[in-house]
């Protein structure tokens, strides 16, 4: 049931869940539509809830890229910021691409240009109510959480090259994780 503020109750009707591996591809849909995303990369400076997540100085200059994601006629249902500090990409800031993915992964492909090679990417999950942003951004429906996750990568000498927040709409998204058994000798 969602309740639309002087209009009255309405019966939600249920939407169709996208699914995320851990391989950071949406899984196969074969009735569903193609995901959409728009992209906008910019210069951006680390405050005090970035220079953290990043282990540099506030007021570091950094690259942002956001990534807003949706089904082909549907609200978006995931927003994505990823952050790189800028002097490990010299020249022009890249260039948006388009993605199948809401995970901000090209990023990873412009550090490896650079020279940097990241070895390990540490994410943390947890779902929590929207902020006034996310929810206009993913159009959610009141009561309607959000899986909120942490992302921070880092390379060969254990600096972090990159970070980012991924925001997920609780009501359209799953994350699956997979993860091997390790075999016993």
């Amino acid at each position: 049931m969602e309740k639309r503020h002087g209009r009255g109750n309405f019966v939600r009707i249920p939407l169709n869940r996208i699914v995320y591996a851990n391989d950071r591809h949406p899984e196969p849909t074969p009735a569903g539509p193609p995901t959409l995303t728009q992209t906008t990369i910019r210069e951006t400076l680390a405050g005090t809830d970035l220079a953290p997540l990043l282990d540099v100085p506030e007021g570091t200059r950094l690259i942002e890229q956001t990534t807003i994601s949706r089904r082909k006629g549907s609200t978006p249902h995931a927003m994505v910021r990823a952050y790189i500090p800028r002097n490990l990409i010299p020249g022009p800031l890249p260039t948006p691409e388009p993605q199948t993915s809401p995970w901000a992964d090209n990023l990873r492909t412009h550090l490896t240009t650079a020279g940097i090679h990241p070895t390990h990417t540490t994410e943390r999950l947890t779902a929590r109510p929207p902020t006034a942003e996310e929810s206009e951004t993913l159009n959610l429906a009141p009561g309607v959480s959000v899986l909120a996750i942490q992302r921070q990568t880092t390379d060969t000498t254990n600096r972090i090259v990159e970070a980012a927040h991924l925001i997920l709409s609780g009501d359209r998204v799953e994350a699956t994780y997979t993860t091997p058994v390790a075999k016993k000798l």
